[in-house]
């Protein structure tokens, strides 16, 4: 069960699903790997700042300028609590089309 109140209640991390849910973020690092991230009933999910996905470029940000430092906070708080197991699923799982 969800033990976090951001993670939708009836979260299951023994069944198939947050990687494939609409509802669901994947950050990818390079050094990192891959966290999924749940955004169900979340507020607006802000710029990921992760280098190899690289959607800071599109927002015009410089690595290590103060407005990505900014964005950098905003992301590390934005994902606070919302981590999910890629194999768990809620009662708020759907399917993402393909």
């Amino acid at each position: 069960m969800a033990t976090d109140p951001k993670i939708p209640a009836g979260y299951r991390p023994d069944r198939g699903g947050c990687w494939n849910c609409v509802h669901c973020f994947c950050e990818s690092e390079h050094d990192e790997g891959d966290c999924y991230l749940c955004c169900h009933e979340g507020p607006p999910r802000p710029t990921c700042t992760s280098i190899l996905l690289g959607e800071y470029k599109e927002k015009g940000l410089r690595v290590n300028s103060p407005e990505f430092n900014e964005a950098t906070r905003a992301w590390r708080e934005w994902t606070e609590g919302r981590e999910v197991k890629p194999w768990a699923q809620c009662a708020e799982y759907e399917r993402a089309k393909p």
